[in-house]
């Protein structure tokens, strides 16, 4: 069964993100949005998909054209939100499969979104050749770098502000070493992951909800790995260039459906067995079994 043209693309975003050992999630609580990428500050980003098997349109060049309306990605931006607003716009044969050697993406930025689409966020992508685009929304073509250059390279006004970046908590951080050993002991990383985990439930949310998970939470569950899957328990398919085993933080329940954000709700888990959980046909059921395993043998008696 074809897994779909987003989620490919976003597994190799994950294999570049761990490439440059930048942090990122592929499952977020953001309505419409299906990545964020960690930085100062963050940015999330919305994948969609043009696909050329359905494409018979033309502009008055004869050329043929990408065409989107990006009003999910305007609306979160004038919300006010503090993270960066981005697009992944995928053109593909077929909206089931993203292959990298023949399918392409381009990247807007928050920019570009706001500045060069219209009033409804409409813009045409004229294509010129596979892979080759003109227009304002193509300037960044397959460009990965582009893409975690933004992230850190830019800031972004608080809202209500005049001046200045916004500040980052310091706890939400997540640096290359998240993954590595920390100095402190498990017990420690607990107890900070239990006292992060109950300030960020009391922090207000905006008009449009934004969850923010614990970066202690999620460094405990990868120091309580130690690069093992807690899932399958075979060891982490991969090490990053920061030298850490790579593992993926798992809620065992959506934090937008009031799940915890808490050491007792998340396990570190291989991508291959998180893809499961979130896109296999026995998703759910293999869910139920990761609970029932994180209650009686990780964290037994919580």
């Amino acid at each position: 069964m074809a897994r779909g043209a987003v989620d490919e693309w976003l597994d190799q975003l994950e294999i570049q993100a761990s490439n440059r050992g930048i942090p990122v999630q592929t499952d977020i609580d953001v309505e419409y949005f299906d990545f964020r990428v960690e930085g100062s500050p963050d940015m999330i980003g919305k994948v969609r998909i043009a696909e050329r098997s359905e494409r018979n349109y033309k502009d008055e060049r004869g050329d043929q054209y990408i065409w989107h309306r990006y009003n999910r990605e305007q609306d979160r931006i004038s919300a006010g939100h503090d993270e960066i607003v981005s697009n992944i716009t995928l053109d593909v044969w077929d909206k089931n499969e993203f292959d990298s050697a023949e399918d392409h993406f381009l990247f807007l930025t928050e920019d570009m979104i706001t500045g060069d689409t219209y009033s409804k966020g409409d813009q045409k992508i004229r294509i010129l050749s596979p892979g080759k685009y003109e227009g304002p929304l193509s300037k960044y073509t397959d460009d990965w770098d582009a893409i975690f250059n933004s992230v850190g390279a830019s800031t972004k006004m608080a809202k209500g502000s005049s001046v200045g970046p916004v500040s980052e908590d310091p706890k939400l951080s997540i640096t290359e070493d998240e993954a590595a050993a920390s100095d402190l002991d498990l017990g420690e990383l607990r107890k900070q992951a239990e006292q992060d985990s109950q300030e960020a439930a009391l922090s207000t949310r905006t008009t449009t909800t934004q969850y923010q998970r614990s970066a202690a939470v999620r460094k405990y569950a990868l120091a309580r790995a130690d690069g093992v899957c807690e899932a399958c328990e075979e060891d982490a398919p991969f090490v990053t260039k920061a030298g850490d085993p790579y593992l993926e933080v798992h809620h065992v329940h959506r934090v937008s459906d009031q799940g915890a954000d808490d050491p007792d709700s998340v396990l570190a888990i291989c991508p291959t067995c998180h893809k499961q959980v979130h896109h296999g046909h026995d998703g759910d059921n293999y869910n139920k079994i990761l609970i029932d395993k994180l209650q009686t043998e990780i964290e037994p008696g919580s």
